[in-house]
């Protein structure tokens, strides 16, 4: 991955001047030069996800490492869970 997370982004100004989540927004974190998400920041805490092959989020973890979301597909059976 070309990303890598650093907990004092979310404290530190951003380039516009901001800090991330005034306000309660919510901030997502891609990976340079795609749309594959890595990371989820919000006034509760940060989250790191997982992707597969295509970029596709496929686990979500909180900041004690716990998942906290995930999705299971099967293709040939058209399953989502």
């Amino acid at each position: 991955m070309g990303a890598e997370w650093n907990e004092e982004w979310s404290k530190s100004p951003n380039r516009h001047g901001q800090a991330l989540n005034s306000d309660g927004l919510t901030t997502w974190i891609f990976e340079d030069g795609t749309f594959h998400p890595v990371a989820k920041i919000t006034p509760e805490g940060s989250h790191s996800i997982i992707t597969d092959h295509l970029g596709t989020p496929v686990k979500m973890y909180d900041d004690a490492g716990e998942k906290v979301w995930w999705i299971f597909m099967e293709i040939l059976d058209d399953k989502i869970f």
